[in-house]
Order: C-alpha cells, then structure tokens, then sequence
C-alpha cells in the first residue's frame, strides 16, 4: 500500500493526527490534508515536521512540494 512520507512518520511514531497537530503546532486539518496529498507541504510546515521527526525537510516531499509517497 502507498501512504506519504508524512504518514508513515507519525504512525511510526505512535501519533494521531490530532497529537501531531498540537504538538508541531499546525491545524490538523491542513495535516490531513497534505498527508492525503490534497494540498502541499508548505515550506514553513515542511520545517517544522522535518525537525520533530529528525529528518531532512527535502526528503518530506516530491518536486512539486506535495508529500512524498513510500511503499509500504
């Protein structure tokens, strides 16, 4: 099954959505949403998840800014 980068981050990490949200500080419907590729991972964003889970921003998402999707 194909999920984001994004997604399989937070489930590895035993996060909801709702958790993930409050603890990086962005709204959990915009979470939602860029996990399911529906909107992109806006720079600002893309930081700050890159620092909560210890990885580099560019590796969060695509070459259109959307959230990169892993095989899993």
């Amino acid at each position: 099954m194909k999920k984001t980068k994004l997604r399989s981050l937070r489930e590895k990490a035993g996060f909801s959505q709702i958790e993930l949200s409050f603890r990086v500080k962005i709204p959990s419907c915009c979470l939602s949403q860029m996990e399911n590729g529906k909107m992109p991972v806006f720079p600002k964003y893309r930081k700050v998840l890159a620092a909560f889970f210890s990885v580099e921003p560019e590796s969060l998402t695509d070459d259109r800014g959307m959230a990169a999707v892993v095989d899993e």
